[in-house]
């Protein structure tokens, strides 16, 4: 599916490839140690899944990093308020 999708897209949608590479995880093209732990908040995709239950396991641990990252944020964000306003 996605060199299906990447020449759907050059040759019949005339979109041009812009390489990101730092958003992808690709066990064949990365040397990137514990991929599949699918814990890393900087990236958007980790490839690739051919399992739906390991697709659907990755998803959740991804999830639940932005999730915690999310409310990291909006924890240091309110203690940050709360300083402003002492």
């Amino acid at each position: 599916e996605d060199i299906w999708l990447d020449q759907c897209f050059i040759r019949f949608a005339g979109v041009q490839r812009a390489w990101s590479w730092q958003l992808l995880v690709e066990d064949h093209c990365d040397n990137w140690p514990n991929w599949r732990s699918c814990q890393d908040w900087n990236r958007v995709s980790f490839h690739p899944f051919k399992d739906v239950w390991q697709y659907k396991a990755c998803v959740e641990r991804a999830e639940a990093v932005r999730n915690s990252s999310t409310e990291d944020n909006i924890s240091r964000k309110a203690a940050q308020d709360s300083e402003r306003r002492a």
